[in-house]
Order: structure tokens, then C-alpha cells, then sequence
């Protein structure tokens, strides 16, 4: 009859344990790491936000470029024909886009469909 007693307060003890510790997972159980607090972005001034645009437009422009020569050679696989559909396309909302104030305050613009780009490719 003691045996009975001393299982249930076995079961109760490691229950109790088990709740109590905030890392603690059941068998099998695998929780998600925390969430870290969002980052702010750094508010830039007027100038220093007109550099770094600058900056990725010369950036993606090169890297455009750089791929159309390849196209042009003949020496482009998929994963870079697929890239350089995409970046022009960025490239494309770039200079359509200019400067749009309320795109910086967090107003979206439309984007692509997808399934049209994609049939675009195939």
C-alpha cells in the first residue's frame, strides 16, 4: 500500500518541477527561441538617406550589369537569369520610384504579381 502512495508522489513532485521551470519542454516538446526586442532603424538625415540610395543604386546597377554581360556571352545559368529578372525589376521600381515621401513614412506600394512574373520567365 505504500508503494501505490510513494508512485503518485513521484508523479506530483516532477509534475510540480516541471511547471514551475520556465525552460523546461516535455518529451518531444520544442519551444521557439525568444523573441528579441525589435530594432529601431537608425533615423538618418535627408543627406545621409540621398548617399545610401545612391550607394545601392550603383550597387545594383553593377551587379546588373555584370549580369547582362554574362547573358550576353552566353555563360548564364538559371540561378543567375532568375537574379538578373529580379534585380531588374528592382532596378526598374528604382528609377520609376524616385523620391516618394510617403514610401520613406511607411506607406506600400504595390508590388508585382508573381504569378505574372513567373509566367513571364518560363
Amino acid at each position: 500500500m505504500i508503494l501505490p502512495t510513494a508512485k503518485s508522489l513521484a508523479v506530483v513532485g516532477v509534475a510540480v518541477f516541471l511547471t514551475t521551470t520556465s525552460d523546461s519542454a516535455f518529451a518531444g516538446e520544442k519551444r521557439p527561441p525568444p523573441v528579441p526586442a525589435q530594432k529601431r532603424a537608425p533615423a538618418f538625415t535627408p543627406e545621409e538617406r540621398a548617399k545610401r540610395r545612391q550607394q545601392i543604386k550603383e550597387r545594383l546597377s553593377k551587379q546588373v550589369s555584370e549580369l547582362q554581360k554574362k547573358k550576353a556571352s552566353g555563360s548564364i545559368n538559371d540561378e543567375e537569369r532568375q537574379r538578373l529578372d529580379r534585380l531588374e525589376v528592382l532596378a526598374g521600381r528604382f528609377r520609376n520610384q524616385g523620391f516618394n515621401p510617403a514610401g520613406a513614412a511607411g506607406v506600400k506600394t504595390p508590388l508585382n504579381n508573381s504569378a505574372a512574373a513567373k509566367s513571364k520567365t518560363k
